[in-house]
């Protein structure tokens, strides 16, 4: 919870990120929006608790940086099932490995931040903002590219200074596992 949060203007940039698609204008459809809120904050929930939680913990005894990069990869090839609902196979690569570079950022940022629900917020926020704003075709994919990009870049960058946050806290309260503490939290 709050409580054990920490460092968190690092936040500032995905924050930002997430919110470009309002540029395009906010355009939701009131006989859905509710329906909308309660699925990708439900997909934000889940996702965040999931490969930043639990996935990332597992992972950790590999280092911070491989631990990030395993949790993003398994995050990326979770998105390949999308095939199996009629997705385009070339989409659906390209959606796997920009959820592969976006989830480092956040495995990261979960690292530096122990914020959570705060990535899980973010998370759903910016899926819901893809569907309620007036961003399609091109733009979209514009959107979509750079928000992956610049959450790996941002994720590289903060990557620097886990080793620094790691040296001034104890290994035991860096990173809280999902059972123990984000659930709870």
């Amino acid at each position: 919870g709050p409580s054990t949060w920490h460092d968190l203007r690092l936040l500032v940039v995905p924050l930002l990120v997430v919110l470009v698609p309002l540029a395009w204008g906010w355009e939701p459809d009131p006989a859905t929006l509710a329906l909308l809120v309660v699925g990708y904050a439900a997909t934000g929930v889940f996702e965040e608790l999931w490969y930043r939680g639990v996935v990332l913990r597992s992972a950790l005894p590999l280092g911070a940086a491989r631990g990030a990069a395993l949790s993003a990869v398994l995050f990326g090839a979770a998105h390949l099932s999308n095939i199996a609902f009629g997705a385009s196979p070339a989409v659906t690569a390209a959606q796997a490995v920009g959820s592969a570079a976006g989830g480092f950022g956040y495995a990261v940022l979960r690292q530096r931040t122990d914020a959570l629900w705060l990535l899980a917020a973010l998370h759903g926020l910016g899926d819901l903002l893809l569907h309620t704003t007036g961003i399609h075709g091109a733009a979209m994919w514009g959107v979509l590219v750079g928000h992956d990009v610049a959450l790996f870049v941002w994720g590289l960058v903060c990557l620097r200074g886990l080793r620094r946050d790691r040296d001034d806290r104890s290994e035991g309260t860096a990173l809280r596992s999902a059972t123990e503490h984000d659930v709870t939290g």
